[in-house]
């Protein structure tokens, strides 16, 4: 009821006058080719059915001073007033979009008021205004699902900030990380975001493909040269044929051993020595194997032990 002196209510039989101040909270975040203002009333008094207030003949607009900073680095100042926002309780969005070719990466906030449209009983209460830089967010998924692992850190960003993909072999036995959507082929890369950014990590069926590893080793007894040859898992008993050369030296000499040998694919390791004499190892080098039919060589392994 209104009545001389103001707004009353009535509650437990008396007339109480009404005049309720009223706080703002007001957000301010930087989305790339625009700006988001969220206004939020915080009284406890905005639902429907408290006293007799209904609280869609209640809005408030926000006036806003801001420094916008630019993808380029420059800074630029803008005003904002926003259309007339429900005092519901709840964040109340409006959308200021920036000139074309305009890309906000941070905003400041110089002065923020608030106007209240409707009901003379309710006034301007403590106003909190906080802006935030432009947030960028990243996903990453696996295909096929449940083959493999794959993460991206940080998992928000900002403009301009590096983040880093991963793919992690879970099953190396059976499925395996071939690429990324992208065109990515490193389990690992690194890249400078400037918008949301996603990829997808790629497995493939590895039971087709045959890994090895190689070793060679001195006898430390008899100076003989010791090879070991095997694949990483049992895919065939059909055999592979591995070619290298082996650097090493001996009485002061560099030398070179062209090595030959065929291997089983079964996960066997083969464990052979040719005779020759070093006194140490340097490298094995140019390596090359011809797998079965059917199946793809997958990683080589090389160690002198």
């Amino acid at each position: 009821m209104q009545v001389r002196g103001g707004f009353h209510i009535r509650k437990d039989g008396q007339w109480h006058r009404y005049r309720e101040a009223v706080p703002f909270d007001v957000k301010v975040y930087a989305e790339g080719p625009q700006i988001r203002v969220m206004l939020t009333s915080l009284s406890g008094r905005f639902s429907e059915g408290d006293y007799w207030y209904n609280h869609q003949y209640l809005t408030a607009t926000a006036h806003l001073s801001l420094t916008i900073t630019k993808h380029t680095g420059s800074t630029q100042e803008v005003d904002i007033t926003t259309s007339p926002l429900e005092c519901t309780g709840s964040a109340s969005p409006y959308i200021h979009t920036l000139p074309s070719g305009d890309i906000c990466t941070d905003v400041s906030i110089g002065t923020c008021e608030i106007t209240l449209n409707g009901e003379e009983a309710y006034t301007i209460g403590p106003v909190t205004a906080t802006s935030y830089p432009w947030t960028l967010h990243g996903v990453v998924s696996v295909t096929p699902e449940g083959t493999g692992e794959a993460s991206v850190t940080p998992r928000t960003a900002t403009y301009g900030q590096q983040v880093t993909f991963r793919a992690l072999n879970t099953n190396p036995e059976y499925w395996r990380f071939t690429r990324w959507q992208s065109g990515e082929i490193s389990p690992t890369y690194t890249v400078t975001v400037y918008a949301d950014y996603s990829d997808t990590a790629i497995f493939a069926d590895a039971t087709k493909i045959i890994d090895f590893y190689i070793a060679a080793s001195i006898d430390p007894d008899t100076q003989d040269i010791i090879f070991f040859i095997k694949t990483e898992y049992n895919r065939t008993d059909n055999p592979a044929t591995v070619r290298f050369n082996l650097r090493y030296f001996y009485q002061d000499q560099t030398l070179t051993m062209p090595v030959e040998q065929v291997v089983p694919c079964n996960g066997t390791e083969l464990r052979f020595s040719p005779g020759d004499k070093a006194t140490n190892l340097d490298a094995i080098t140019d390596i090359d194997i011809t797998v079965p039919a059917g199946f793809t060589k997958g990683d080589v392994t090389a160690d002198i032990i």
